[in-house]
């Protein structure tokens, strides 16, 4: 039996809360944005997901208001709620409802559909029908197939050409919301042909599962596709997660046509490195092979498959590359439009036999970059260079169309020229105005300069060029570094407070050294996001240890990671993350990365075992202790 209150929901624009602020206008509640959990929590309630744009929904605000009202004067028990769609579209996504009108009836955050009137006599009918002490939820068919063991597991992805799979654990409170979005994504994909299954997977009852994959944290998605897999990562909401589903229908590599240059046409049209392979049959172990590891390819942006069948595939193979081999060959042909260096070709020629997968994966990754690179977006840059350093970056005005090509080339010569001398350097050029953000990370916003460049190293370090681009000045940049010599290092960092007061202090990227200097002291830096809302929760308890603490050899500070930079060495896989940096002559070693639960008596358990002063500070106490008895000890024997 399930009691407690009801909450109605309605999202809608007329009366649309502040972003900021929730508001209660006779008996409806207008949350503000996000603000769905912290008001309605865990009770009984009815959403209705209002969308401003559609008349019919806008008629429907009436009516439920007239149920509110007429609720209200009946005495019953009742909360109504309104959330503005246009405002806060997030929850309507989570939700599957990004569009109105549609009610949903929730019970202790699992909804059931609401298949009533929309008039005010409909709505009031199903809210007493939902508050009734002896309502029980309808039947309904589970469209999440539930695997409970590992070999269940194997046998689905063995089953099932493409499937999605989550990975949740029981008490993951994101779990639980995601649950009513995997029924929607579930239903939709059901609808595909064939069938799309959706199953989920409990990660920490089958942990050899879980880890398999890497996996950090609850809940995952994985789409599985013969024998790979792909993780979603963005927003979890029903439309993003079909399409991602739905990317993986088509094969990831293209069938080519069986003639001689089929293979650089199709890498010219793509403007972009391609992997072409030869192959004489559909039927081939190569072939099989080739299409993994095409399909383990398919989210990077950064290179295109395609493939070449037929009985002619290896002579073409051998006329336009000089493949010569009898049963198979893969060539990866290098984006035309960029240099390569002198004397080499554009395309390097992979023939193991037996094709090995991990083998064709590092040949690619090691082949697709020539000698002067491109990278049209962030994303495309941690692609192609996200494992590799140092990067010599080099910002212009990037143009490859035909009337501008002569400019175009003449950067790139310029480039050229320095990429030829420093073969342990990448050298990729971006557009100053498409790689703004990375332009901003590297110190170079400023900069008016045709030109710019900026050395960075390991993702972190960042040397900008002082001053207008020249290929000599470049050279002499990248010598000064790869000699050991101080080059002037930037970094994202806001102002040092003036005051630092509180028991927890702001860290910022321009203090961060001088506070590490003082190694006589334990330091605890929360590094946090503002954007986390776990990050948001934990800062309290983070400060409530420092007080059960009651220690000051141990400082406490926060540092926000989106406007100051890292430190050196420093990575963060979620955000909070508290770590701890021991006192001594020397702060050697990596820092102690708290994991317990969050909460402050646990927190400030974690640093009294591992503070090297507060472990100083007990053993000095025992030996006092162990002086005491030995003194007490000798008395006795004198006596």
């Amino acid at each position: 039996m399930l009691s407690g209150r009801l909450i109605l929901v309605l999202f809608v624009l007329p009366f649309s809360a502040s972003a900021g602020k929730t508001e209660k206008r006779d008996n409806v509640y207008y949350l503000a944005k996000e603000a769905f959990d912290s008001v309605v929590g865990e009770k009984n309630f009815a959403v209705f997901f209002h969308s401003p744009w559609s008349d019919k929904s806008s008629k429907v605000l009436y009516e439920f208001e007239k149920a509110a009202n007429g609720l209200a004067e009946e005495g019953l028990d009742m909360s109504f709620a309104v959330i503005d769609l246009s405002v806060d579209d997030y929850t309507g996504h989570r939700f599957g409802a990004s569009e109105g009108p549609m009610i949903k009836m929730f019970h202790s955050t699992k909804p059931y559909l609401f298949e009533g009137n929309f008039t005010s006599v409909g709505i009031v009918d199903e809210v007493r029908n939902h508050t009734r002490p002896d309502w029980t939820p309808p039947a309904t068919d589970d469209l999440v197939l539930e695997l409970d063991s590992p070999e269940a597991f194997e046998a689905h992805l063995k089953k099932e050409k493409l499937t999605l799979v989550e990975f949740y654990a029981p008490w993951c409170n994101h779990c639980q919301q995601l649950e009513p979005i995997l029924n929607e994504v579930a239903k939709e994909l059901k609808t595909q042909e064939p069938p799309i299954t959706v199953a989920k997977i409990d990660a920490e009852k089958h942990s050899s599962v879980f880890f398999r994959f890497n996996l950090k944290g609850y809940p995952y998605l994985l789409a599985f596709k013969n024998g790979q897999h792909s993780v979603f990562e963005g927003l979890k909401t029903t439309d993003r997660i079909v399409d991602f589903v739905k990317s993986r229908i088509s094969t990831s590599s293209t069938d080519l046509p069986v003639k001689a240059g089929a293979a650089s046409v199709y890498s010219d049209s793509k403007k972009s490195p391609a992997v072409v392979g030869f192959f004489q049959s559909r039927s081939a172990y190569e072939f099989t092979m080739f299409m993994e590891v095409a399909e383990s390819f398919r989210d990077d942006k950064s290179v295109v498959f395609g493939h070449v069948v037929g009985a002619n595939a290896l002579a073409i193979a051998k006329e336009d590359f000089g493949l010569d081999s009898d049963e198979y060959g893969v060539v990866v042909v290098r984006d035309r439009r960029l240099p390569v260096k002198k004397g080499s070709t554009r395309f390097s020629v992979f023939a193991e036999d037996p094709m090995e997968k991990d083998s064709l994966k590092t040949f690619i990754k090691d082949n697709r970059r020539s000698l002067v690179g491109y990278a049209s977006s962030r994303g495309h840059f941690q692609e192609m260079y996200g494992d590799l350093s140092p990067i010599a970056l080099i910002f212009m005005d990037v143009e490859w169309d035909p009337d501008t090509w002569e400019a175009m080339n003449y950067r790139l010569k310029r480039v050229t020229s320095v990429a030829e001398q420093f073969d342990g350097v990448h050298f990729v050029v971006v557009d100053h105005e498409e790689m703004h953000g990375l332009k901003d990370m590297v110190g170079l916003l400023d900069s008016d300069y045709d030109m710019s460049a900026a050395l960075y190293v390991n993702h972190s370090q960042r040397y900008p060029l002082d001053g207008d681009f020249t290929a000599e000045s470049l050279a002499a940049h990248l010598t000064a570094f790869q000699e050991g010599k101080q080059l002037q290092a930037y970094f994202r960092s806001q102002q040092v407070p003036r005051s630092n007061p509180g028991p927890v202090k702001t860290l910022v990227r321009n203090s961060y050294d001088q506070v590490m200097s003082d190694t006589a002291r334990d330091i605890a830096v929360l590094f946090m996001a503002p954007w986390s809302q776990e990050s948001k929760k934990f800062l309290p308890v983070f400060k409530k240890a420092h007080g059960v603490l009651k220690e000051d050899s141990v400082m406490f500070y926060k540092f926000d990671s989106s406007v100051n930079d890292l430190p050196h060495g420093i990575k963060i896989d979620t955000f909070p993350s508290l770590h701890l940096f021991k006192a001594g002559d020397e702060r050697t070693g990596a820092p102690k990365i708290y994991s317990g639960p969050r909460n402050s008596n646990s927190v400030a358990e974690f640093l009294r075992e591992n503070a090297a002063t507060l472990s100083t500070a007990e053993e000095e106490e025992e030996e006092e202790e162990e002086e005491e008895e030995g003194e007490e000890d000798s008395a006795h024997t004198e006596l």
